[in-house]
């Protein structure tokens, strides 16, 4: 295990910093905080993570890796198959300001049959050509519920 006082892990999971003093010393704790972080969040998604789809409630053994914004609109704002997310605004050195897309605002909590018939909606291209339905819009606060 790595040796984080709690001070230091406020100071690294603060929203971002302008002070120089602040990135460096950051800077300098940064393999040793990722690895850290990583395995903080790795077992956090296993602990939450069920055996059972978490709409239908069917044993699963492998989740749908669902997209809370779909995967067609981050292919058309992604650079090289590379998103920007809100690291990049908050000034946090510690952490990706970006990520592949395969990987952006994804949950893995449902099965694929659920996926693709829950969100069939809000997944089409096609439905973004007219304002949003009510129903594309409650599919929307579920994947946002979901992630």
């Amino acid at each position: 295990m790595f040796s984080f006082d709690d001070q230091d892990l406020i100071q690294m999971l603060s929203l971002g910093t302008d002070s120089e003093v602040e990135l460096d010393a950051m800077k300098e704790k940064k393999v040793e905080f990722r690895k850290y972080f990583g395995q903080l969040l790795s077992q956090s998604r296993k602990n939450a993570k069920s055996n059972e789809c978490f709409y239908c409630g069917k044993k699963c053994s492998s989740f749908c890796n669902s997209h809370s914004i779909p995967a067609f609109f981050l292919r058309n704002i992604a650079h090289e198959g590379v998103v920007y997310n809100n690291h990049k605004l908050i000034n946090m050195p510690l952490l990706d300001d970006d990520i592949g897309i395969n990987k952006t605002g994804t949950f893995q909590l449902i099965c694929r049959d659920c996926d693709s018939k829950i969100f069939s909606d809000y997944e089409n291209p096609d439905n973004y050509e007219a304002t949003p339905t009510s129903k594309m819009i409650a599919q929307i606060a579920m994947k946002n519920y979901l992630k």
